[in-house]
């Protein structure tokens, strides 16, 4: 019988450490990290290191890419969840006026 377990990817954005875990569809934490966020290196390198950050998790917990479902990033701020963009974030001001939903 097939497992019918699904995924998803949480990533939290801190204005010192950025932290990255894989859930189950039943709420474990299957991986979890967490590095510096490294904000004073400017917005371009900033969202390399989610990116960079959240495949390392979903290769590093042994969940096949094909069960992660879905994607959530927590910021402190004015946040527009329904389009993905950063409106003001006081932690990260890099990521002012940025369209997260499109970069990921």
């Amino acid at each position: 019988m097939k497992s019918r377990m699904e995924y998803a990817v949480g990533l939290d954005l801190g204005g010192t450490n950025m932290v990255c875990a894989v859930v189950s569809s039943g709420g474990r934490i299957v991986f979890r990290k967490k590095i510096p966020t490294l904000a004073g290196r400017g917005r371009s390198a900033l969202l390399s290191r989610m990116s960079a950050l959240s495949q390392d998790c979903v290769a590093q917990s042994g969940v096949s890419p094909g069960k992660i479902k879905g994607l959530g990033i927590g910021a402190a701020g004015v946040i527009d969840h329904t389009k993905g963009i950063v409106r003001i974030s006081p932690n990260l001001p890099e990521l002012t006026s940025v369209n997260i939903s499109e970069y990921f």
